[in-house]
């Protein structure tokens, strides 16, 4: 309830003022309580019903803790709601967020794996890749295998193909996000170190191809990497000291 009957409550302890004559302190109070036996009486007779009163004040105040009691427990078990309600939603918004990422991903897996598969096979002048999810359940746990397919070659992991096979792989799964989703420029460093010489040239020309939409910087030491580059930039020593020249097609510049 909203409010205590205080008359109730001290019924139930017995406790009666009536016979304080409370009529006669109404009287006393705009002249003050007169120093007579009658003014003394009524002071001793308050005085005893303080006395009375003191059961009272220690039922008020047990009922004032548990109050402040039951408030507590109410604030308490309300934020512990707004936590769990928060908690709910923080919830609710991680697996949406989980599903939306994994729908996103498995359509751009498989086609960025239908993607791989073309450009492998066009710089590799045939065969064929295949990316397998390790955990289907969670894509994200624990990775991929990627096994490859050379030319007139069986199926192996990537792991156990040659170095110029594995740089082949390598560069097809780069090439296959660049188609996919480009970003601003690349930088390769020496990626034609285990190649021979034919597959240099068809990395080569597919990189022309890939500039269209990326600038790409490569470092090499193959003339047929860089022959087919817009912008040549050699460093080496001239006459004892290191020079950086600059071959912009058609001329050069020292």
């Amino acid at each position: 309830q909203n409010s205590i009957d205080f008359s109730k409550i001290l019924n139930a302890f017995n406790f009666n003022f009536q016979d304080l004559h409370w009529e006669k302190f109404v009287g006393f109070t705009n002249k003050g309580i007169p120093d007579t036996l009658e003014g003394k009486n009524f002071i001793i007779g308050l005085k005893s019903k303080r006395k009375s009163l003191f059961p009272v004040e220690n039922f008020l105040h047990t009922v004032l803790k548990k109050l402040e009691f039951i408030k507590l427990k109410g604030i308490q078990n309300y934020v512990k709601k707004k936590i769990k309600s928060k908690k709910d939603l923080n919830s609710r918004v991680a697996e949406q967020v989980h599903s939306q990422r994994l729908t996103d991903f498995l359509q751009n897996f498989f086609l960025f794996e239908r993607k791989s598969n073309l450009i492998y096979s066009l710089i590799a002048g045939g065969g064929a890749v295949e990316i397998e999810i390790i955990n289907e359940n969670d894509p994200f746990s624990q990775g991929i295998l990627l096994s490859i397919r050379p030319p007139n070659k069986t199926w192996k992991l990537i792991s156990q193909l040659s170095g110029g096979e594995k740089t082949i792989g390598s560069l097809a799964m780069i090439f296959s996000f660049q188609a996919l989703k480009p970003v601003l420029w690349y930088l390769f460093d020496e990626i034609d170190a285990a190649l021979d010489f034919k597959n240099v040239s068809k990395i080569s020309s597919h990189i022309v191809s890939c500039s269209r939409e990326s600038q790409i910087l490569i470092v090499s030491l193959r003339t047929n990497m860089f022959d087919k580059a817009e912008h040549t930039f050699g460093i080496g020593k001239i006459n004892d000291e290191t020079k950086i020249i600059i071959l912009r097609k058609p001329k050069m510049i020292f």
